[in-house]
């Protein structure tokens, strides 16, 4: 196993933070990272190829402009949207909010030898959306690199 997800269901009486979840990150997922040679500027190229439709998609398309001049989109990839590559690969992804986004940890939730991306502040479906659009986007680039190797 490279990885697992926890919580998805939303905490109904939570006014803040009601949407978070966890990934769980496995020795084998660490492996799949190294072996794939990913870093820092491969996922940013995938987050500025991908990342205005992603925002778009998951309700971050909200323009703004002074009147009578071009609109531009308010959240964009790279900046509203974002990931820190490290070597357990997304450790720490950003999404649209108040400090929103999943952070790598090595304690509560972590499977023995492996890391945990905790929730901060997953406020919304739209985040929780995105988040997991992201990190399952990586994984399933590198999961379809790993069977494009073995044949």
């Amino acid at each position: 196993m490279h990885y697992d997800i926890e919580g998805l269901c939303p905490i109904q009486d939570a006014t803040m933070g009601g949407y978070g979840f966890l990934i769980k990150l496995y020795p084998a997922w660490r492996a799949m990272i190294r072996d794939r040679g990913w870093d820092q500027e491969r996922v940013d190229i995938l987050i500025e190829r991908k990342g205005r439709y992603w925002l778009d998609a998951c309700g971050y398309s909200k323009l703004w402009g002074l009147e009578g001049e071009p609109k531009e989109p308010l959240f964009k990839p790279g900046i509203d949207l974002s990931v820190m590559w490290g070597a357990w690969g997304p450790e720490h992804i950003s999404v649209p909010g108040d400090a929103c986004g999943l952070d790598i940890a090595d304690s509560i939730g972590s499977p023995v030898d492996g890391r945990v991306l905790l929730p901060h502040n997953v406020d919304n479906s739209n985040q929780q959306r995105l988040l997991l659009v992201v990190f399952t986007t990586i994984a399933n680039h590198m999961a379809m690199e790993a069977e494009s190797k073995k044949g």
